[in-house]
């Protein structure tokens, strides 16, 4: 009887072993593609955050240009409202850089030193100020790098 017991605890203990082994493998190979994985997620979500902030302004300020007679003057597609969505498209560069591709990084420094900005010469009433720009490079960018993020956001979740 005692060899008996002896091939069950041989048994037993090659089965622990196993299920360590098994335990092991999860956890340091499986779990860190998880853990990657799981980044990567977030980091594709802060970006689609970003840059839908920044198409918004920037569609939004093409419509502002249909209304201001400033830019049927000087031919240039974007208005913003200074010194508010001016500061909301510096906030965007500023915060969030390390999600922005260089290229459109490239467009911001470039619509900085370009802008025009006008201020109403009436006292008599509160105008709005205004930057005149063209953000249509920056808007192209921003779309497509948008679209591919969305495109692998999906591919991600599946």
């Amino acid at each position: 009887m005692s060899e008996e017991y002896t091939h069950v605890l041989i048994a037993a203990g090659v089965s622990a072993a196993v299920s360590v082994g098994i335990l092991f493998l999860k956890e340091k190979l499986l779990d860190p593609q998880k853990a990657k994985k799981s980044i990567r997620f977030e980091i594709i979500e802060k970006k689609l955050q970003v840059y839908g902030k920044l198409t918004t302004l920037i569609e939004s300020a093409e419509e502002n240009a249909k209304t201001n007679p400033i830019c049927a003057n000087k031919k240039l597609p974007h208005v913003l409202n200074y010194p508010d969505e001016e500061n909301k498209l510096k906030d965007i560069f500023e915060t969030s850089r390390h999600l922005i591709s260089s290229e459109l990084i490239d467009e911001y420094l470039k619509f900085v030193k370009e802008k025009e900005t006008y201020h109403p010469s009436s006292t008599s009433e509160r105008q709005n100020s205004w930057t005149v720009c063209n953000l249509s490079e920056m808007e192209e960018g921003a779309e497509n790098e948008l679209h591919d993020l969305k495109e692998e956001y999906e591919k991600l979740i599946k």
